[in-house]
């Protein structure tokens, strides 16, 4: 039976270090830690997705590149998620907590990049010349950190959830 456990112990253990290269850096072990990796993670999302719409490319030359950002940054938040779920209900609690500060602290610091006037103004050209592509994934951009917290995920995009392997 121990044989069993440490067997488990370490797929566990080389499971999570594996989703945590994703994130390009390593995940923090606090519930604080990882609130504010998921703010991160989202505001670099954010910072390569503004200049990448700020000339509306043609739909053809854009839709690839979202896909490839998304599933990028899908990712990172997955790996985030990995840590949480090795957590106490009450962590993840404060992991969404010291997610929210540290968005409202970014937010109030980095107006330009939080208003968006920008991903509104590209998401209503996008919806008229791509609406199931580029429009689609743009639509998607303000709840991709949903992908760190699999519960939400699992709820609101079972089809996600389980092509990444989460049940």
């Amino acid at each position: 039976m121990k044989m069993i456990a440490k067997r488990i112990a370490l797929i566990l253990y080389f499971s999570m270090v594996s989703g945590f290269a994703a994130c390009g850096d390593d995940v923090p072990g606090s519930p604080d830690g990882i609130g504010q990796k998921i703010s991160d993670v989202y505001h670099e999302f954010l910072g390569e997705l503004k200049p990448m719409l700020a000339s509306k490319p043609e739909a053809a030359t854009i839709a690839p590149k979202l896909k490839d950002l998304r599933e990028k940054y899908i990712q990172k938040f997955v790996a985030l998620g990995k840590a949480q779920q090795a957590m106490s209900e009450n962590d993840r609690r404060a992991v969404s907590a010291a997610n929210m500060k540290a968005n409202s602290e970014k937010q109030s610091k980095d107006r330009g990049l939080y208003d968006f006037g920008w991903l509104n103004e590209a998401l209503a050209h996008y919806n008229k010349v791509d609406p199931n592509n580029a429009g689609k994934m743009l639509a998607d951009v303000s709840i991709l950190s949903q992908y760190a917290y699999f519960d939400l995920l699992k709820k609101q995009a079972p089809e996600e959830a389980k092509r990444l392997g989460i049940e």
